[in-house]
């Protein structure tokens, strides 16, 4: 047997640790010196197996061990196999190996009965984490459809929440616009006003060099006046007195001017069509259908905000434009007509008439230049003394650059 077991020969292992006390240092052999210099009651098992080897080598060191073991003879049950080891009568080998089978048998039968008790605790265990799965399952089915409900809430109250802010944030745009639209007129209607004063100080000088009467009173230094109003009202009365001629010259007569119509190249489609339109030394009255208008944007501008935007088209145009925007009675909302931002005139129709009647009927009965901006062809059409754009020309030329 090359290996011999150190749970069957523990009792000649202990004949052999009492030899090893006995001995002189010099004469412990060195693989043993680490055995013998152990003190715990049981030996590992590295050294026990090495004590085992070395006892089955050396006749000497099995008998220093058998004069340790006074009652060696007697030997019974599980020290007879040490006794066979250490005294080595015939057969001992066989002793050994039935004792080592014997307690491998013994192993084997504790560890089948340690796996039936493990077993059975886990079928008991397993028994109650089926019961703890359950009610968990159960709960966990309870819980999710809490959640369902709870993320239900929570989703209608983001949605409100949402609704609120782009409601609130609408409001605030709708503001910023109308403030950016306000200075926009301001700056226009200062401008307007500068041009005005230009003109104005150039009547005053033909005035000048037309008048050959001299002023006896010194009249108010107009270049000391800063107010562009003050200014305007004076010079206004300046230029009055200035063409108070007896004899003023006769104006050649001038005949009606040719109906507007676009140049080649200039589709009524494009906002190019606008700008020309403005371009015009010729009076001009434009129709708009103001809901057709609105619906040009992906979201639908507000009418205060079409009529701030339309004030534009009478600031920027060279000649005088009267601007008249119709909307239907049935989205007025209570509204009323009048004039609105700019001086355009915006009107709701009558009840019972809708927008298109109303376009059409006023593109007949007004004098001079007729635009009218729609896109329904309908409209388009029965307007024949018209110059009719559509609505995404306007709107195109509405539209701030991107």
């Amino acid at each position: 047997m090359d290996e011999y077991d150190p749970r069957v020969l523990g009792a000649a292992i202990r004949a052999a640790r009492k030899a090893l006390r006995d001995l002189d240092e010099d004469q412990i052999l060195p693989s043993l010196r680490r055995v013998a210099a152990s003190t715990a009651r049981l030996l590992p098992p590295p050294l026990a197996r090495s004590l085992l080897r070395d006892l089955d080598r050396f006749a000497w060191l099995r008998d220093k061990a058998v004069g340790a073991w006074p009652k060696i003879e007697e030997a019974a049950d599980e020290d007879a196999a040490s006794a066979a080891f250490l005294l080595r009568p015939e057969g001992w080998e066989q002793v050994v190996e039935a004792a080592v089978a014997a307690r491998s048998h013994r192993d084997l039968v504790g560890c089948v009965e340690r796996l039936e008790a493990r077993t059975r605790d886990l079928e008991q265990q397993l028994g109650v984490e089926r019961e703890r799965a359950d009610k968990a399952r159960a709960g966990a089915a309870e819980a999710e459809r809490r959640a369902r409900r709870r993320s239900h809430e929570i989703s209608e109250r983001v949605q409100e929440a949402r609704q609120a802010e782009r409601l609130e944030r609408l409001a605030a745009e709708s503001r910023v616009a109308a403030l950016e639209r306000d200075i926009e007129q301001a700056i226009g209607d200062l401008a307007e006003a500068d041009g005005r004063v230009a003109f104005l100080r150039d009547e005053l000088r033909r005035a000048r060099r037309a008048s050959s009467a001299s002023i006896a009173t010194r009249a108010p230094d107009v270049w000391s006046i800063r107010d562009p109003v003050a200014l305007a009202s004076l010079l206004d009365q300046i230029v009055a007195s200035a063409r108070a001629d007896p004899a003023p010259m006769q104006a050649p007569e001038v005949g009606p001017s040719p109906p507007l119509t676009l140049p080649a190249g200039v589709r009524p489609d494009d906002g190019v069509a606008i700008e020309w339109l403005l371009g015009q030394q010729e009076p001009f009255v434009m129709i708009v259908d103001g809901y057709n208008l609105s619906h040009q944007w992906p979201e639908p501008l507000t009418r205060e905000d079409i009529n701030h935007r339309l004030a534009r088209v009478r600031r920027l145009a060279v000649a005088p434009v009267r601007l008249l925007v119709i909307y239907d009675s049935t989205l007025s909302g209570g509204e009323e007509s009048g004039l609105g931002p700019g001086g355009i005139e915006v009107r709701f129709t009558d009840e019972g008439t809708i927008a298109d009647d109303e376009i059409m009927w006023l593109s007949g009965t007004v004098d001079g230049n007729v635009v009218v901006v729609s896109s329904d062809r309908e409209v388009r059409e029965g307007c024949p003394r018209a110059l009719c754009l559509w609505s995404q020309a306007l709107k195109e030329w509405l539209s701030p650059p991107t």
